[in-house]
């Protein structure tokens, strides 16, 4: 079996077999890879401090980033991105509750504080929503997670962002807030995008550890189960010589990622094991150790975040704070290499 850091990009096949395997550290590493899953924690680094403050890392595991081309259709690099997080304003009761957007764009190199931003229709007003967890971005929208409820979405470029709330499957909406650490919950329930929809993935913690996956339909009106399956006969033959420990979050199956371009497989993780598992198929297609130690369990979960890998990225521009497509004047910008060399060498000093 091979170990890999989790770090290293998993990479897959770019051909349309590769569409049917997921990413793995085992997979092929002689193939050009259309994604990868890449341990990111979730920080607000290279961007001025929120409000004078020195508070900006601690916005950092709510935040969401989107980008924006100016190319016709609209795919190519980006020009401008948006950073933001959502929150609800504690310090209004009753029917004066609403929510707080900050966000930076990069045309204006400055963060703004919308506030009074409406709360959607359909949420009952006893109710807050636990917005703890990594925003998003789908379908030119951020969305922010209550993996008990919903999530709620909004365009950060929007002069004034209207909110919409998308409400989880009907069996997965909990009738009251969860008493454990929503973080925590973000271990076995997620939301994400593959083949161009939103899915959300839901496991079970006690075995067998079902594992089920959802799509969004075009409308966002509801959702339809796509695959289901159970994790323990399927994974006890590539973990602890065919043992599959269920005594605490360590040994508990977890959701890693969703695989961006094949909806049916999902990346999970079995204590320091990271399963590829094609649900279609109902098979394990491929196994890998990873030397990932550090933090708690739900930690370095939350902090997986899968990338579609588009052709241009090594030597495309990150758009520079206070510029856009049409006044980039002599802004000196950075391609994405030239940070990933410098945070590498960083780390190695």
């Amino acid at each position: 079996m091979q170990r890999l850091p989790l770090r290293r990009a998993l990479s897959a096949a770019a051909s349309v077999a590769g569409r049917r395997a997921l990413s793995t550290a085992a997979a092929s590493p002689s193939r050009t890879p259309p994604w990868a899953m890449i341990y990111h924690i979730p920080a607000l680094f290279r961007l001025p401090d929120i409000d004078g403050t020195k508070k900006t890392l601690s916005y950092g595991p709510n935040a969401g980033l989107l980008t924006r081309s100016a190319s016709a259709a609209g795919h190519g690099p980006p020009d401008r991105y948006a950073v933001a997080l959502l929150n609800e304003d504690r310090s209004r009761n009753g029917d004066e509750r609403a929510f707080v957007m900050r966000r930076f764009l990069s045309q204006t190199g400055k963060w703004e504080k919308l506030v009074g931003l409406p709360l959607p229709s359909p949420l009952p007003l006893p109710r807050r929503m636990e917005l703890y967890l990594e925003a998003v971005a789908f379908a030119g929208q951020l969305l922010w997670v209550d993996p008990t409820w919903g999530a709620i979405s909004a365009d950060p470029f929007s002069h004034r962002p209207e909110l919409r709330f998308v409400e989880l499957p009907r069996g997965s909406v909990w009738p009251m807030p969860s008493t454990h650490p929503v973080q925590a919950l973000g271990m076995f329930r997620r939301l994400g995008v593959s083949e161009g929809r939103l899915r959300y993935v839901e496991l079970s913690n006690q075995d067998p550890f079902v594992l089920s996956s959802f799509a969004l339909d075009d409308h966002g009106g509801s959702w339809t189960m796509e695959h289901q399956v159970e994790l323990a006969p399927l994974c006890r033959d590539h973990v602890n010589g065919g043992g599959l420990p269920s005594k605490d979050y360590t040994s508990t199956p977890r959701i890693g990622v969703i695989d961006p371009l094949n909806s049916s497989c999902i990346c999970v993780l079995i204590g320091k094991h990271v399963l590829a598992v094609d649900m279609d198929m109902g098979k394990v297609l491929g196994c890998s150790l990873t030397d990932e130690s550090e933090g708690s369990p739900w930690a370095i979960t939350t902090c997986l975040k899968p990338c579609v890998l588009p052709p241009w990225l090594g030597s495309s521009q990150i758009p520079n704070a206070g510029t856009s497509a049409s006044n980039k004047g002599d802004a000196k910008s950075k391609t994405l290499s030239d940070i990933l060399v410098r945070v590498d060498r960083d780390k190695k000093n």
